[in-house]
């Protein structure tokens, strides 16, 4: 304030706008006068080169103010402020001149920010093997999606063509150079000192620009509160390995889940991760501390409590909690499910086989769009599709696509397909060995065991689709994620009292598919065991081919798949408990029989606040639930509106309901799946792929 302000007569402070400093790490190193330096006489002043002086800094900034050679450059300043003198009004030419070609640049900068921002919504490829600016003249060369972009906006905007002209007439002024000097080497390819804003370093600097614009952004939402982690890495089609990191946090009374980095993984350990995750979270300001939870899948990388990534979290977070990802989880149960029995493998191998045997021949695919209806076939013929090892559902598309429409003549996929593979082992416009290959896929097609353990798996399947589906939304919260997970078990364990569910032989004997089908199981043969002399024989009971199935296979898929649910998801079963009783479905029970002893107590610890004083809270708000849901609006859950009003309405009424206010929002903050790191490498896929 002594330095800046000068005290008038009458006490009044007034600023010295004249005066600047330079600072460096983080000090002042010197002084200037920002009116001595463009109108000033005298280039040998102190404050024109850099007062440094600071034992005298009060008094030489107090006689500077008073020099004649301040005065004089005060003067020339409001001289050229009103446009009196002649040399002013010519920098004030200069001046606009100037400002004409900053706005012409901004211009041109917003447009080639919104080409980029373009290409990243649509995950398109930014460059090509052609991207040398003297040849965009040439229209018949692929100069890369950015590139083009630009052109066509060029043609709709006369600033951005006026640039992009000059750009190309510059880079052949110095293509021409280059060429005249002999040069080939290195020197030669690129922009050299030209700028003009459409070389890959450009568009480069301007996503790292976005990133950071992103990251502050996504790191001012948390701010000081807690929040979750998502992470997973894997290996490109560069043979690079980038690790995907999502942030899951509460913000404007809303669930956040965004995606923060990608980063480049040398480390695939535990260690190496949590060091990455580290860099990449601090660079931002955003403490690991404040880690209250984090998902991860099953690698062993992730989940180890020893050294796995969760382990160095909980160093920094010891109150965190890890979560495996409950879709991966349904996805893993799923595989259990498929790979227990020999039928089920055949069933998948059989559709795989199918979908290339079609694919792989143009002959072959013809037929089968002859049977489909060449008018109608576009959507049907892409229903064969082929089972990937990593593609979460595959099998079911793969199966509901053939067996859903069973019963549907008019869209009897399944009746269309042993109508092409008839024809294709029958007819002689094909080879030996695509006949046979057809007639072995046929035989299978029409077996009753084909077609019943089809019908076993499209059911589990459906029954497990929407929760699937419901994992992978972004905004969930652990109670609804957990709900639906609990669902899906039970409906599996009703499936698995009710064979008749897939028993349709009533059904296949009555379509009208125009095609031969077996109604049944083939009888097996009854080994009969040696007995020894004397020995007194047990009474063997005779099981129907249909009652094997049901024990061996039925029984035995449905099994596996519920232990494996069972298994796999009961994990943090304290904090399930603790949150189940915050549901507001459940407060009717609270209200009736109370509380359990120990309930709460797991969350109480993580939130840490009082176990008793939070069942008391909660015990309250379930009895007065049903008269405060009629005054809040059902989407006012918490909040803290800027408005005062608004903030009585939205805010939960922590004033009396605080420590079940901070418990609600450290459940919402829980994260419990991590498909937006998936959905990262199928985004980073789509691109590389197109470089």
């Amino acid at each position: 304030k002594k330095l800046y302000y000068r005290i008038m007569p009458n006490g009044q402070p007034v600023q010295c706008t004249w005066l600047s400093v330079s600072i460096l790490n983080p000090k002042v190193t010197s002084i200037f006068c920002n009116i001595c330096i463009p109108f000033g006489d005298s280039t040998n002043s102190a404050f024109v080169k850099g007062f440094q002086d600071f034992k005298h800094c009060y008094q030489a900034v107090e006689e500077h103010e008073r020099s004649k050679t301040h005065n004089s450059a005060v003067n020339a300043y409001f001289a050229a402020e009103k446009g009196k003198r002649m040399d002013s009004l010519i920098n004030k030419n200069m001046m606009e001149k100037h400002k004409r070609e900053i706005d012409r640049h901004i211009h041109m900068m917003k447009k080639i920010i919104q080409a980029v921002k373009f290409i990243g919504k649509q995950s398109l490829a930014y460059r090509a093997t052609d991207e040398s600016t003297y040849s965009l003249e040439d229209t018949s060369l692929n100069h890369g999606n950015f590139l083009e972009v630009i052109l066509l906006m060029a043609k709709s905007d006369i600033i951005l063509d006026e640039h992009v002209q000059r750009a190309i007439e510059d880079s052949k002024k110095r293509k021409k150079s280059m060429n005249e000097k002999g040069k080939h080497g290195p020197d030669a390819h690129g922009c050299g000192s030209l700028v003009n804003f459409l070389s890959k370093s450009m568009v480069n600097n301007i996503i790292l620009i976005i990133s950071v614009l992103v990251k502050e952004a996504i790191a001012k939402e948390i701010g000081s509160q807690k929040y979750s982690i998502q992470m997973d890495s894997t290996q490109d089609v560069s043979v690079v390995d980038q690790a995907t990191i999502a942030l899951h946090y509460v913000y404007s009374c809303m669930v956040q889940e965004q995606l923060f980095a990608v980063v480049h993984v040398h480390d695939t350990s535990g260690k190496g991760l949590h060091n990455a995750l580290k860099a990449s979270l601090e660079s931002s300001g955003i403490p690991l501390k404040n880690i209250l939870g984090h998902s991860f899948d099953g690698a062993a990388n992730m989940r180890s409590s020893n050294v796995g990534l969760q382990a160095f979290i909980k160093e920094a977070a010891p109150n965190s909690v890890y979560v495996w990802c409950y879709a991966h989880v349904l996805n893993l149960c799923v595989a259990d499910t498929v790979s227990i029995i020999p039928e089920a493998k055949s069933l998948f191998g059989l559709l795989h086989r199918t979908a290339i045997f079609i694919s792989e021949s143009h002959k072959r695919m013809d037929a089968w769009k002859a049977d489909t209806g060449d008018a109608s076939s576009a959507a049907k013929f892409k229903r064969l599709q082929k089972i990937g090892e990593t593609r979460w559902w595959s099998k079911y598309k793969a199966l509901k696509h053939i067996f859903r429409t069973f019963e549907d003549s008019s869209e009897a996929l399944y009746a269309t397909l042993v109508h092409t593979l008839i024809f294709l082992s029958t007819s002689e416009k094909f080879d030996s060995k695509t006949s046979s290959e057809a007639s072995s896929l046929l035989e299978n097609f029409v077996k009753f065991q084909t077609v019943l353990t089809a019908f076993m798996f499209l059911k589990m399947f459906e029954t497990l689709d929407l929760t699937s589906k419901y994992l992978q939304t972004k905004g969930l919260d652990y109670m609804s994620a957990w709900s639906m997970v609990k669902q899906a078990t039970k409906s599996l364990e009703n499936q698995q009292q009710n064979f008749n569910l897939i028993y349709k032989k009533e059904e296949l004997d009555e379509t009208s598919l125009g095609i031969d089908i077996e109604n049944d199981l083939p009888e097996k043969r009854i080994p009969k065991r040696k007995r020894m002399a004397g020995e007194i024989a047990l009474h063997e009971k005779h099981k129907s081919s249909l009652d094997c199935f049901r024990v061996d296979v039925y029984n035995t898929v449905l099994d596996q798949a519920v232990n494996s649910m069972k298994e796999r998801v009961d994990q943090n079963r304290d904090l399930i408990s603790d949150t189940l009783c915050l549901d507001p479905r459940r407060f009717d029970q609270i209200v009736t029989g109370g509380l359990p002893r120990n309930a709460l107590r797991k969350i109480a610890n993580l939130t840490e606040v009082n176990a008793n004083d939070l069942r008391k809270e909660l015990v309250k708000f379930a009895v007065n639930y049903e008269n405060l849901s009629k005054s809040l609006p059902e989407s006012y859950v918490l909040g803290t509106g800027d408005d005062e009003n608004e903030s009585d309405k939205l805010n939960l009424h922590t004033s009396a309901y605080s420590l079940l206010f901070i418990t609600y929002e450290y459940v919402l903050c829980l994260s419990f799946v991590q498909v937006s790191c998936e959905r990262a490498f199928s985004y980073l896929k789509l691109i590389k792929s197109r470089l």
